[in-house]
């Protein structure tokens, strides 16, 4: 991942988003992870609906 500094996770995002809309993955086989008190502790986020979001 060199050259993403700083954009790794934006990278990443991407990519996923790419398998998932292309159907080489399902969302569920997709794992989120966050800090938690006693180390990483996973995370459920719902499957986007594919409408795009507006900032």
């Amino acid at each position: 991942m060199k050259g993403l500094t700083g954009y790794a996770t934006d990278a990443e995002m991407g990519w996923i988003a790419k398998a998932v809309s292309s159907g080489e993955r399902s969302w569920d086989s997709v794992k989120f992870y966050r800090p938690g008190k006693d180390g990483w502790e996973s995370v459920k986020v719902d499957e986007p609906d594919g409408r795009p979001t507006r900032s």
